[in-house]
């Protein structure tokens, strides 16, 4: 049997203007920035974004995106993806980030983040 090495991957929101009820605000002329890091490093290898928006009843895919990953430090790797907030619109918005796993590493996913775009 093959043996692989687990993933962890966590997601960071930043440039937010406050923090409440577990989402973080932004103002509809500022970006979204969403950090996705792995540990280990798997620089060069792909994290996929996931991007959803409430309507009110159910969550609904606005979009899907992988980047390759850039070493932070020995044992970790990351990339962002930025949004504006603008052309995003107002609403309440979830992302998270994936990575696949190969032969070596496990598949592995971050817990969803939450923001809220405002006026």
């Amino acid at each position: 049997a093959t043996t692989t090495s687990e993933v962890t991957v966590t997601g960071s929101l930043a440039g937010g203007y406050a923090v409440s009820g577990g989402y973080t605000y932004y103002r509809a002329y500022k970006p979204v920035t969403y950090w996705g890091t792995t540990t280990p490093n798997l620089a060069g290898q792909k994290l996929k974004f996931q991007l959803y928006k409430w309507n009110g009843t159910d969550w609904i895919a606005k979009g899907n995106w992988s980047y390759p990953m850039d070493a932070i430090n020995a044992t970790s790797s990351s990339v962002g993806i930025r949004f504006g907030a603008y052309s995003l619109g107002r609403g309440y918005y979830s992302i998270r980030g994936s990575y696949a796993g190969n032969a070596t590493y496990d598949p592995a996913t971050s817990p969803w983040s939450y923001f809220r775009v405002t006026s």
